[in-house]
Parts: structure tokens; C-alpha cells; sequence
């Protein structure tokens, strides 16, 4: 009995250690000014299209400001909140440009 419950035991804990993958690399000033500028980038051309979303730029100038006070792991994740919304706003203006042809034919 002892020995099934250790087996059982190890297995678990066996089990429970696989499921853990390796965890993200600690952000750093470089990490973070990419990503502010990979942000700028996608707000730029949803921008272009007319399509930018509200929050954007808010984003990022929250990121950029998390960078000045060395809190790149927060700017980091700011920029990439903001870069997904551009990239998002990009889609919606898609969708709705091909939604607008197949409606008006």
C-alpha cells in the first residue's frame, strides 16, 4: 500500500513539474522600447486607414512612461495591449471594407 501511494505521489508531482514550461525572460529596457515601438507602428497604420482605437495611444504613452520610471516588465505589457489594438483595428477596418462590398453589390 506504502508503495502505491509513493508511486502515486511521484507520479503526481512528476506530472504537475511537466506541466510547468519555462517562464518568460525578465523584460529589459531593449524588450521594452521594442515593443513601445512595434506599438507605434500598428497604431500608425490603423491610424492611416481611419481606424484607430481609443485607448491606443493612451497605451502606449502609459508604456513609454512605465520605461522612463524602469518599470519595463508594465511597459512591456502596455505596448502589447496597445500593438494588439492596432493590429485589431486594422482587421475590424477589413472586415467591415469586405463586409461593405458584399452588401453594396
Amino acid at each position: 500500500m506504502k508503495k502505491h501511494a509513493l508511486l502515486l505521489a511521484a507520479t503526481l508531482l512528476a506530472t504537475a513539474c511537466a506541466g510547468q514550461g519555462p517562464s518568460e525572460p525578465a523584460a529589459t529596457a531593449d524588450s521594452a522600447n521594442q515593443a513601445i515601438a512595434a506599438a507605434e507602428a500598428a497604431a500608425k497604420k490603423a491610424q492611416e486607414v481611419g481606424y484607430q482605437w481609443r485607448d491606443t495611444e493612451k497605451l502606449i504613452e502609459e508604456a513609454k512612461a512605465a520605461a522612463a520610471k524602469q518599470d519595463f516588465a508594465a511597459a512591456q505589457r502596455l505596448a502589447n495591449a496597445a500593438e494588439q489594438q492596432g493590429k485589431l483595428a486594422l482587421d475590424q477596418q477589413q472586415r467591415e471594407k469586405a463586409s461593405y462590398k458584399a452588401t453594396s453589390k
